[in-house]
């Protein structure tokens, strides 16, 4: 390809991801930095800033238009954070490359002490269904209140709005951001959402812009993330099956994260309901990461459904 279009959301945050993805793209090719055109899009996530993502009811609320201008031929690859990616895309489309993973780790920025350090009454910032299902493990007297906007917005809130706040690691380190006062999750005390951390590129299927950008793929992030949307796939089709429900995974507190040793892969999920966490351990060959995601929400919804 002698010129790329590239979409990306209109965040500062997505803004340096795609720059991370032009700048590989021009060391691993024979693209120059003319000949790749980054294209900002406004997603409704974008739009609604005011309302809390799994009240929107869209599928998809940062990626949507994105896909669309992909269909529609005004881009010709779309970056994103594949943590924002809905379990299922449109079958015209597919996932190309998978960026190297960054940390994969929640950070806690205001305090420098561990969540159960804080005192009753810390008012806790974060959108994250996930995130405030695993706060109140800690303490039910800790108060989450919902925050959404760009990294720099959210950061100005705590000292004001909200005494601390929590963000991902991965988002940070991007931004080139060191907060003053923080405290790293182990991801033992806070599991990160599925596939957290790593940036996708998304193409027409069998496009000439599909097996350029192979050359960026990290295959140990693609089979981690494989796995973990796996895991996301499946628990939609296991909610389905118990309650006739349909659900995103925006909508449902949910967290995975798999890694991998030698030829095996271990994943570790999460599923929250009516209050109570569900965790659930697997491990198998990597040749089957898709079903073992899958097995994870099926033991799951076996426990939760069948209890």
């Amino acid at each position: 390809m002698k010129n790329i279009r590239l979409g990306t959301r209109s965040s500062p945050l997505a803004l340096r991801q795609a720059s991370i993805v032009k700048n590989l793209l021009i060391q691993s090719t024979e693209l120059t930095e003319d000949s790749i055109n980054i294209i900002p899009i406004t997603t409704s996530g974008d739009k609604y800033v005011n309302t809390k993502i799994s009240d929107l009811g869209i599928k998809g609320v940062f990626t949507k238009e994105l896909e669309i201008a992909l269909l529609e031929d005004q881009i010709d690859i779309a970056v994103h954070s594949l943590k924002d990616m809905p379990a299922e895309i449109h079958p015209q489309l597919t996932i190309s490359s998978y960026l190297k993973r960054d940390d994969v780790r929640d950070i806690l920025i205001g305090f420098d002490k561990g969540i159960e350090y804080l005192p009753a009454g810390t008012k806790i910032g974060t959108s994250s269904l996930r995130r405030e299902a695993q706060i109140k493990k800690y303490s039910q007297n800790l108060h989450v209140v919902p925050i959404r906007g760009n990294i720099g917005t959210r950061i100005s809130k705590v000292g004001d709005e909200v005494d601390v706040i929590i963000l991902a690691k991965a988002g940070i380190d991007r931004m080139s951001f060191t907060p003053d006062c923080y405290h790293i999750f182990g991801t033992d005390q806070m599991l990160p959402a599925a596939a957290q951390g790593i940036i996708a590129i998304e193409t027409k299927l069998g496009s000439q812009a599909e097996s350029f950008v192979k050359v960026l793929n990290d295959n140990d992030t693609m089979l981690a993330a494989e796995c973990e949307r796996a895991f996301l796939k499946g628990w939609e089709e296991v909610k389905f099956h118990y309650t006739g429900e349909h659900s995103s995974s925006c909508r449902i507190p949910l967290a995975a994260l798999s890694q991998i040793s030698n030829h095996t892969i271990h994943i570790k999920a999460l599923v929250e309901d009516k209050g109570e966490l569900f965790f659930e351990n697997d491990v198998d060959n990597i040749e089957n990461r898709n079903q073992l995601g899958h097995r994870v929400a099926l033991k799951l919804g076996k426990i939760i459904f069948e209890k």
